[in-house]
């Protein structure tokens, strides 16, 4: 049986400071690690517990899943 890859962008909030930022999540979890460093405040917090949006991919460009249409 083939196991497949798939992995994902979405967008997180610093729980701290409400800074934006993106990560990976794949079929383990988040990529690299599970917990984030904020660039602007340097909190650390569960990436996965933060995430406000996915993004997903079509064609060349990258278009948020919760734009509307």
């Amino acid at each position: 049986m083939k196991q497949y890859y798939a992995a994902y962008r979405a967008r997180i909030m610093c729980p701290a400071c409400s800074q934006e930022s993106e990560i990976f999540i794949t079929n383990n979890g988040v990529f690299p690690v599970s917990t984030e460093t904020c660039h602007n405040c340097s909190n650390t917090f569960p990436a996965d517990q933060f995430i406000v949006s996915f993004l997903e991919k079509t064609g060349n460009s990258t278009v948020s899943s919760l734009s509307s249409h």
